[in-house]
C-alpha cells in the first residue's frame, strides 16, 4: 500500500501505521520517512502507543531519508520540502528509535533486518 500522495491519496503515515497494526496478514512495517514535515513525529507517537499497549507488537524498522541534507537550506522535491525551521532528519529517525521502531541507516539493510526481527519473532511463538 502506498501512502501519502501515492495509491492511496490523502492517507497519513499514521492512517496507514494503524492499518498495519490491525492487519492480521501484516507479519512486520517498514517506514521510510523523509525531510520535511512532521507527520514522523505523529508515527512515533502512534508506535510508542502501540508497543505499550500490545502484547506481542510487530516488528517495525524505520529509515529517514534526508540525513546529509545541508541544514538552513530550502531543498526537497514535490512531496518532501524541507524548511529552516523544520525538524531535521536526525531528530525524525531519534523520535522513531525512542518509540520502539529499529532504525537503519539506509535501505539496502532494510530486508535483511525484517528478515531478521521476524525470524526471532516466529521462533518465540
Amino acid at each position: 500500500m502506498g501512502m501519502g500522495g501515492d495509491l492511496l491519496p490523502g492517507t497519513t503515515l499514521v492512517d496507514g501505521l494503524k492499518l498495519f497494526f490491525e492487519d492480521e496478514e501484516t507479519k512486520g512495517i517498514i517506514v521510510i520517512g523523509e525531510i520535511g514535515g512532521e507527520a514522523e513525529l505523529r508515527a512515533a507517537e502512534v508506535i510508542k502507543e502501540y508497543r505499550a499497549r500490545t502484547p506481542n507488537p510487530k516488528p517495525i524498522i524505520a529509515m529517514v531519508a534526508g540525513r546529509t541534507a545541508p541544514e538552513g537550506r530550502v531543498m526537497g522535491h514535490a512531496g518532501a520540502v524541507l524548511m529552516p525551521r523544520d525538524v531535521s532528519a536526525a531528530e525524525k529517525a531519534d523520535a522513531l528509535a525512542k518509540a520502539g521502531a529499529i532504525v537503519v541507516p539506509h535501505p539496502g539493510v532494510m530486508g535483511e533486518k525484517m528478515k531478521e526481527l521476524l525470524g526471532i519473532q516466529m521462533a518465540g511463538k
